[in-house]
C-alpha cells in the first residue's frame, strides 16, 4: 500500500539504523499480545515536496533525525 499526502507519494531514499526489544505475552490459544520499544536513526537528504513543509534548519531538505517508537499490538490466530 503506498501512502500519499497532497496527491504526492510519500516516499524516500533513507538510510537508517535501529535498535530495541520486544515481548509477547500469551493471552489465550488464539491471542497474543505484543509489546515493541525501539529506538531508530534516519539518515536522510530528501527533497521537501510537500506545501507548507519545512525543514528545522529552513532548507528545503529533510534532515537526519532520531524518534523513539513504542508499539503494543493484539495478533490474532484463527
Amino acid at each position: 500500500m503506498l501512502l500519499s499526502y497532497q496527491d504526492k507519494a510519500i516516499e524516500g531514499t533513507d538510510v537508517g539504523l535501529g535498535f530495541g526489544f520486544g515481548t509477547e505475552y500469551k493471552l489465550s490459544r488464539k491471542a497474543v499480545l505484543d509489546l515493541s520499544f525501539s529506538w531508530t536513526y534516519v539518515l536522510t537528504g530528501d527533497k521537501i515536496v510537500f506545501d507548507g513543509f519545512q525543514a528545522p534548519n529552513e532548507s528545503f531538505y529533510w534532515t537526519n533525525t532520531h524518534f523513539l517508537d513504542l508499539a503494543l499490538g493484539l495478533e490474532l490466530g484463527f
